[in-house]
């Protein structure tokens, strides 16, 4: 099975992604979201991802309780680890406006 971590989950491109998923057999690796984190938390209970990167650390403090068998990361440097996470079976889809 081919896995997938995606940059910018809650976007217009991202959200047809995750449809992409859903119909064929990809996993979910780790993903990355902006402002959203009701749209998050709906994607983390869908897809059960190993790794999520939010924008703020607020985000990611309260994702932390919430989800603790995920790993977090916050910010531009969590977007650079997220990016760098062993990808040998899968691809890394970037989704995010202006990248």
């Amino acid at each position: 099975m081919k896995e997938i971590i995606l940059l910018g989950a809650t976007g217009s491109i991202g959200t047809q992604c995750l449809d992409v998923i859903r119909g064929n057999k990809f996993i979910l690796k780790g993903f990355s979201f902006g402002n959203n984190i009701n749209q998050a938390i709906k994607i983390i209970e869908e897809f059960h991802p190993l790794y999520v990167c939010c924008k703020e650390e607020k985000d990611k403090k309260d994702l932390e309780k919430k989800y603790p068998n995920v790993v977090f990361f916050y910010g531009d440097s969590g977007l650079i680890n997220l990016a760098k996470i062993d990808l040998s079976k899968g691809v890394l889809v970037n989704a995010l406006m202006g990248m």
